[in-house]
């Protein structure tokens, strides 16, 4: 029961970042973010916010970020078109955290990506811990990422 939940609960998210991602045209907007995986289980207890340009660096970094699931999701990214950012807000004390990548901005000389904690209403959130992730594939870049610190939402109980 506990992991239908968790798979439901899963799939509930990754239905939402979907639609986080769209509007918007080319150059860097909301609208180039794939959603590639999100959930609420991993390794990481501690933020961490990366971009990969290389499946490589991806298997490597996966490997650690779900060691201690046994096995990572399977990404398919097109690198000669993407790259991947990965977004992992470390332990929580309760369910209920969305990730969210609202924009990549290259105009200038690096790229800036604005992420977005959601924060879930205490009234709503299980007393369970969770280490909740997302990750993205946006168009490949040679410019410096800065993934900003993430703005916070707290939602409305």
């Amino acid at each position: 029961m506990k992991n239908a939940f968790i798979l439901s609960m899963a799939l509930v998210l990754g239905l939402a970042g979907c639609a986080s991602g769209g509007g918007g045209g080319g150059g860097g907007s909301s609208g180039d973010i794939q959603v590639l995986a999100t959930g609420n289980h991993s390794s990481l207890t501690d933020p961490d916010f990366k971009d990969i340009h290389n499946a490589a660096d991806l298997d490597a970094y996966l490997a650690k970020a779900f060691q201690k699931q046994g096995s990572s999701p399977k990404l398919d990214v097109d690198w000669t078109k993407q790259m991947v950012l990965t977004a992992f807000i470390g332990k929580k004390q309760n369910t209920g955290f969305r990730i969210r990548f609202l924009s990549v901005d290259e105009t200038g000389d690096t790229v800036a990506v604005h992420v977005r904690i959601i924060i879930p209403c205490s009234k709503e959130a299980r007393p369970e811990e969770s280490e909740p992730y997302t990750i993205v594939a946006v168009p490949a870049t040679t410019k410096p990422v800065n993934i900003n610190d993430p703005e916070q939402e707290y939602q409305k109980c």
